[in-house]
């Protein structure tokens, strides 16, 4: 049976890859981006999600300087850096954008007196792949909720921008859940079958800002073993409460990037299914020790998974 590659990579801001504007672009750092390059074609990804990704026409530009003919791409955002990408392998998988409600909402949390309007700092890029030889499908999401760095030189004022930070992660995967799985309960399979993966900004652990909300971010995107039908399962391991680096040691080596599925794919019968053991951090071609990092190609490691179908 065919298998599906699908990963997802943090590119440090991927949009100093390529200067110019549109129609007239060239490449602005040539030995990054062929660096770049050179890990993607080793993940050899049918489908790969690109968080910080650059606008639609760089990425087009990219594509045809640097990869084989046949990728094709998904954008969300127009905004000049720090967008959502997905390039996908279009011989073999025919990818389609999944409209959704992205407008802002409500939550209430911790001890907030009342409800706090939320918005996504980044809207999430939902598409619908279709395998094109066995007809599986399923859905993939990819994410970037608001980092949790602070900027204030105030010590107080930086702990309420912590806070708020953590909240507004937490609200984003809450609403991302409500909205992948309203979108299962009204149009069914293979929308029960879905992915989420990207640089969530928050790993195992609990931390003392996390402690006031009684809620983290991985959690609010993983669901509550009290409701295991809607609870997704880490591609990658998570088992010993600090999971597997995807950043540098002097980050304190947490694990930001995530892939997430649901329990019809990690665990149910029938296909398409997660190979069991196939989440990988590919810390093997983004190699911090060896000089990865933002210079060199990205301050985050790649992540993948097999899906067979």
């Amino acid at each position: 049976m065919p298998n599906l590659k699908i990963a997802c990579w943090n590119v440090y801001f991927s949009h100093n890859l390529i200067g110019g504007d549109a129609g007239h672009h060239d490449v602005a750092q040539p030995s990054r981006a062929d660096n770049v390059a050179k890990v993607i074609y080793e993940i050899d990804p049918h489908l790969l999600g690109i968080v910080e990704c650059m606008p639609r026409s760089k990425l087009e530009y990219f594509r045809d300087a640097f990869m084989d003919p046949g990728y094709e791409l998904l954008v969300e955002g127009d905004a000049s850096r720090l967008n959502l990408g997905l390039l996908y392998w279009a011989p073999e998988v025919e990818v389609t954008r999944v409209p959704f409600a992205s407008a802002p909402w409500q939550d209430q949390l911790g001890d907030d007196p009342g409800p706090t309007r939320y918005r996504f700092a980044r809207t999430p890029l939902i598409a619908h792949v279709r395998h094109r030889q066995s007809g599986a499908e399923l859905i993939v999401a990819v994410v970037h909720p608001k980092s949790k760095k602070t900027y204030s030189p105030d010590p107080d004022a930086r702990r309420r921008e912590a806070l708020r930070n953590r909240k507004r992660i937490v609200a984003e995967g809450r609403r991302l859940r409500a909205i992948l799985y309203g979108l299962a309960a009204s149009l069914g399979p293979p929308y029960y079958r879905f992915l989420v993966m990207g640089d969530i900004n928050d790993g195992p652990g609990f931390d003392d800002v996390e402690a006031r909300i009684l809620r983290s971010g991985i959690e609010s995107h993983l669901g509550s073993v009290l409701d295991p039908d809607s609870l997704l399962y880490s591609a990658l391991d998570l088992s010993d409460g600090v999971g597997v680096p995807t950043t540098p040691p002097s980050w304190g080596a947490p694990q930001l990037d995530h892939i997430l599925s649901t329990r019809p794919l990690a665990r149910g019968a029938g296909l398409p299914r997660l190979v069991d053991g196939s989440g990988r951090v590919r810390s093997d071609l983004v190699d911090f020790a060896a000089g990865s990092g933002k210079a060199t190609d990205s301050d985050h490691a790649p992540v993948e998974a097999l899906v067979e179908l």
